[in-house]
This record gives C-alpha cells, sequence and structure tokens, in this order.
C-alpha cells in the first residue's frame, strides 16, 4: 500500500496514462480526462493553491458538485500539503458557515452559480478565509477575501515535487450528516482511507476494465472511498452523473459496470419496476410475478432473464456487475427483488469515523438482512450492552478540535463506539438492530427501533419515505410521505379526486394506506403497531435539511416543520 493518497493515483497513472480517469458531460456530451491528464491538473492547482499561501495543513474547503473540479481540487489540496474539508452542497448557509468557521479553511472552491451564492452569504465575515476560488460562475465582488478563477489557478504551471506528507497526516476532515445536531468534524488520515480501500479490494475487487456512475455526493465518505478512491487507485474510470435527478438517463448513457447507492435509490427504481407491471395489461404483470418467482440455475429462470429481466437490465444500462449499498438499511425482501432480477446489491456498514468500511458482504460472503462480515484488518465486537465496536486502521484520528468527544468516541484500547446496536451471528455477520440515540420510548416503557418499522413501510410500493414517531406517546404514530404516480393511479382507477390535497384526506385513501401499513407491519409485536399516520405531501428533502445527503432521516427537523 502506498503511503498517501496522491502517491496511490500517482502510482495507477504511470501504467494507465491514456486510459480514462474521469468523464463528465459538457455541451450536453461526455467528454474523457486521462489519468494523465487528471495528473497534470493536479499538479498545476496544486501549484496554483501554493501560489495563494496555502501552508502544509491549511484547511481548503470545496463546495461543489461531483466532477472533474472537485476531484483535481482534493488531490490538489493533498498534493500541495493541505488537507481538504468536503461541503455538502445540500447543507445550508448557516452549516455552510459553521463548516468554514470551525474547520479554519483558509481557501475555499465554490463551483456553480447557486453554490457559489450559498457560499458567499456563509463566508461573510469569517476572518480565516483569505481566497475564494470559483469555477462555471462569474467571479463575485467581495470586500475581503480574495477572489480567482479556477481556469486561471490551474492555469499555473505545474508542481512537481508533492508536500512530504506521511501516512498519519490528515486527508480530510470531513464533516457528519448531523442528524442529531450540529455535525462533528472527522479527521481521516490518508492510512485510514488507503486500508480502507486495500481491505474492501479483497471484498469487493475493482478492475481497471470498471467503470463507475458517480452520483452520490462526494463530499459524503462512502462516495468518496467506494466510489472515487477505490476507481482512482486501480486504473478504473468515473463517470459522473449530471445530478441526481438525472440518474436514469445517465445510466442508459454510461452503461456502468458498478454502481455505488443507498437503499432509497433501490426503493425508487423497484416502485418504478412495478408502476410499470402494473399499468400494462393484465398478463404483463402475471408473466413478471411469475419471473420473480423462479430459482436461479433453472432454466425457467434463464427464460425469465430472457424475456422479462433483460428489459430491467437494459434500464440500468445493460452492464452493471454489481452495485454497492450503504449509508442506510436495504430491507431484505428488496435485496431479494434485484437479487432475483440479476443485480448483485453488496450491503455494507460503517461511519464516516471509519473511512467507511467495517462490515461488508460479497460475491464470497452474503446473507440478506446483515451488513456483513468485518474486513480484512477490522475487529468488530458486541460490547455487554449490545454495541457495536471497531477497530483497525481504518479508525478516525478523532473529531477535529474536540478532545472530549474524541475520547467518548475511541476509548484507551482502540475501540471506536459506534453508537450501533447490533449482533453477530454463527458465521461472523454482522446484524444492526438500531441507533442507541434513535431509540423511541413509549408512554408505557417500550423501546422501539423506529428504523425497523420505517423500512418495513417504505418497503410498500405505495410508500416513498415514513418517520414513526413514538417517544413518550401511548402508542405509535408515524408520517407517510406516499409514492404519488402509483396513487394517482390507484385514485384514477377507483374514481377518486384526481387533485393532491384532496387526496390526502381522503376516506378511501386512508383506508387503503391503513390496510397497507398493517399488511407491512404484520410481524411486528402489538406495541409496535401503527395507530395513526398522517399522509405528507411531499417528500423529505435534503433541500430544507429534513435528510442527509445519503437520505437518513433528520428526525428533529422534521419533527419541527
Amino acid at each position: 500500500m502506498l503511503h498517501t493518497i496522491p502517491s496511490a493515483v500517482f502510482e495507477v497513472a504511470k501504467l494507465y496514462g491514456d486510459h480514462a480517469a474521469l468523464r463528465e458531460k459538457r455541451g450536453g456530451q461526455y467528454h474523457d480526462i486521462t489519468y494523465a491528464q487528471l495528473v497534470d491538473q493536479v499538479r498545476r492547482c496544486a501549484a496554483g493553491l501554493r501560489q495563494l499561501g496555502l501552508q502544509p495543513g491549511d484547511r481548503v474547503a470545496v463546495v461543489a458538485p461531483n466532477g472533474t473540479a472537485w476531484v483535481v481540487a482534493d488531490l490538489a489540496t493533498m498534493f500541495a500539503g493541505g488537507v481538504t474539508v468536503p461541503v455538502h452542497t445540500t447543507f445550508s448557509s448557516a452549516l455552510i458557515r459553521y463548516v468554514l468557521e470551525h474547520s479554519g479553511a483558509s481557501i475555499v472552491v465554490a463551483v456553480g452559480e447557486g453554490l457559489l451564492k450559498k457560499t458567499a452569504e456563509a463566508m461573510r465575515g469569517l476572518p480565516a478565509v483569505r481566497h475564494l476560488v470559483v469555477a462555471d460562475t462569474a467571479i463575485p465582488e467581495m470586500a475581503v477575501v480574495a477572489c480567482h478563477r479556477w481556469d486561471d489557478v490551474i492555469a499555473t504551471a505545474p508542481l512537481l515535487a508533492p508536500a512530504p506528507l506521511q501516512p498519519d497526516d490528515a486527508a480530510s476532515i470531513v464533516y457528519t450528516s448531523g442528524t442529531t445536531g450540529l455535525p462533528h468534524g472527522v479527521v481521516l488520515t490518508h492510512k485510514n482511507f488507503l486500508s480502507n480501500v486495500t481491505a474492501s479490494m479483497l471484498a469487493i475487487p475493482v478492475y481497471p476494465t470498471d467503470l463507475f456512475l458517480s452520483f452520490l455526493p462526494l463530499s459524503h465518505v462512502l462516495e468518496h472511498m467506494a466510489g472515487y478512491l477505490m476507481p482512482l487507485t486501480h486504473g478504473a474510470t468515473i463517470a459522473f452523473a449530471e445530478n441526481p435527478s438525472t440518474l436514469k438517463e445517465n445510466l442508459l448513457e454510461v452503461h456502468p459496470t458498478i454502481l455505488i447507492a443507498v437503499p432509497r435509490v433501490f426503493e425508487k427504481f423497484h416502485d418504478a419496476v412495478w408502476a410499470k407491471a402494473n399499468a400494462g395489461p393484465a398478463w404483463r404483470k402475471r408473466l413478471f410475478t411469475w419471473a420473480l418467482r423462479q430459482r436461479h440455475g433453472t432454466w425457467q429462470h434463464q427464460l425469465a432473464s430472457r424475456l422479462v429481466f433483460a428489459k430491467v437490465m437494459r434500464a440500468l444500462g445493460g452492464r452493471l456487475r454489481l452495485s454497492i449499498s450503504g449509508g442506510a438499511a436495504l430491507h431484505p425482501p428488496l435485496a431479494k427483488f434485484f437479487d432475483r432480477v440479476g443485480v448483485q446489491i453488496y450491503e455494507g456498514y460503517g461511519l464516516t469515523e471509519t473511512s467507511p468500511v467495517i462490515t461488508v458482504n460479497s460475491p464470497a460472503k452474503r446473507k440478506f438482512g446483515s451488513v456483513g462480515i468485518p474486513l480484512s484488518g477490522v475487529q468488530v465486537r458486541i460490547s455487554h450492552d449490545k454495541e457495536v465496536l471497531a477497530r483497525g486502521e481504518n479508525i478516525c484520528a478523532g473529531y477535529w478540535q474536540d478532545e472530549g468527544a474524541t475520547r467518548e468516541l475511541i476509548d484507551a484500547d482502540g475501540w471506536l463506539h459506534t453508537g450501533d446496536l447490533g449482533f453477530i451471528d454463527p458465521d461472523e455477520f454482522l446484524f444492526i438492530i438500531g441507533r442507541r440515540k434513535e431509540m423511541l420510548v413509549t408512554a408505557g416503557g417500550k423501546n422501539i427501533w423506529p428504523a425497523v418499522l420505517e423500512n418495513a413501510m417504505n418497503n410498500d410500493s405505495f410508500i416513498a419515505q415514513s418517520m414513526a414517531v413514538a417517544h413518550g406517546k401511548p402508542y405509535v404514530a408515524a408520517l407517510v410521505v406516499p409514492v404519488w404516480p402509483v396513487l394517482l393511479q390507484e385514485a384514477q382507477t377507483q374514481g377518486w379526486p384526481a387533485d393532491r390535497k384532496e387526496l390526502l384526506n381522503h376516506k378511501g385513501v386512508r383506508a387503503l394506506y391503513q390496510e397497507r401499513i398493517t399488511k407491512a407491519l404484520a410481524d411486528r409485536p402489538d406495541f409496535e403497531q401503527v395507530r395513526r399516520f398522517a399522509l405528507l405531501p411531499d417528500e423529505f428533502l435534503a433541500e430544507r435539511d429534513e435528510v442527509t445527503p445519503t437520505q437518513k432521516l433528520r428526525r428533529s427537523v422534521i419533527e419541527r416543520h
């Protein structure tokens, strides 16, 4: 294993200089950036950052969508001796300001007009920020901060010698999504990331022939490690989706072999497949249902693959060999559905603080409902009170400027306390029960894990999102977001109103959802049954700080809203 992230990428570039490293859409067409071109841009950007006064250990905040500029800024910052601070693009101006101020970033890279507007607002009055580098939009007028065009920064003569970095030096300060409060700045070293890349490769190999489609935010550690560092340290290609809303179209353009995703993406695709089956003639739905019942390895399944599943695979680009799911729990029936269709989804588990992967299912060892077995070099044990503990080279250096929280996170023996409760079965597979902080306690003293109920409800084709509410109440209630295309189609069939507001309180609609919620929770004990629910007109959105970049619920924010 090479010692630093830039050296690992540069070493691969020596072998695959003419091979496409990045693929980005400009002017309606995808264009390639080779490994040799990437290295040249990184060296030039590093020199430009040095000219702006970047010193070893200085922080450079990157507020940008996935794309070449993000990757170049990250690698160049490290090559020049700095530390990257990735900023979630869905953060509000207030959260961006908190990250910039807390990290002490001296240089900010902002890409695009919308993100620049939020960033400029967040920067006002912050003395540490000295320079703003702007791409894909006009340079603003700012009284205190010096502004620079991205093209001018990367036009500098290339920096040939890297900064003298060590494996234990910080590579990034990644801010958690802050589901329960202000985000923590997690200090991740070069060793943290590269050890996780190496161990993940042993479980799920990546090859130079692989093509990734990147749409989860690179500011999130799952995409950062699995969708960016893994491919670029092994000669593969990363194609960037234009944005998450164009994923369907970009899949058909890019034809990826690997997709890093969160369960919500698979849920939406599952719902779309069933909506199409239900909307067609009765024979089509019967054929699809028959196909799903066929077992792998039989001639019937082979026939189903050709007649039915091939169409589903084509919608995913036609070449997808595997997908990695993380960020939230993947409901077992959903995983089994895609497995039957021919999409291999390998669910893993980890935290920002663990770089991030602790355990993962793999082609060699896989069990539905589990989050896999520990990666090579990662130790996992369950504490006396069922908390999942982890130890290894992937464990972060701690929280930025917060020694107290760091001591609570990592004990004297090096065990990181995840805050998640779980158990390990006899085959060494880890199962997650729920997050300790999210446990709900009813007025009757019953402990309820909301994610278990929410996953069950979200697996229903009529439910897009849900949030269980029970803390201090005598019963469980739920906020439910419908899958609107499916509900509107049902409304047309039943002769119900077409207006969304009317549908939310329609007697027939409420009876339908009560029936489906009851069915989804049929195997749960009586005290976990949803007694009351409210149907909501809109999804929980990251833009309103209601969910994290990987669609985890920010419960306190949703309750306030």
